[in-house]
């Protein structure tokens, strides 16, 4: 069963280990480039971390992807067109 927005804030929000703010941000964060990532384009866009916004793609946000050899990464936005990843952008929040 998929956990809802809801349920990951209040779990995280509630951690002990890293945190809480970081772990609400990150999902909140998550949450709202799911619901609308055009607004996270156009930030990255503006500020030159990437060189066009993507269009007619697919968007799939993982917060806290454990990723071997690294560790935990707080936000991974991976970018699709046409099936095949694009680009992938990883954040940590702080």
């Amino acid at each position: 069963m998929t956990e809802s927005l809801f349920g990951r804030l209040y779990r995280f929000a509630r951690s002990t280990e890293v945190d809480q703010r970081e772990n609400f941000t990150t999902e909140a964060l998550g949450a709202a480039i799911r619901a609308q990532p055009a607004p996270f384009f156009a930030a990255l866009l503006e500020h030159g971390v990437i060189a066009e916004s993507p269009k007619g793609t697919s968007v799939l946000v993982v917060t806290q992807e454990v990723v071997p050899g690294i560790g935990i990464i707080d936000l991974t936005v991976r970018v699709y067109r046409a099936g095949d990843l694009e680009r992938e952008i990883w954040i940590e929040a702080k």
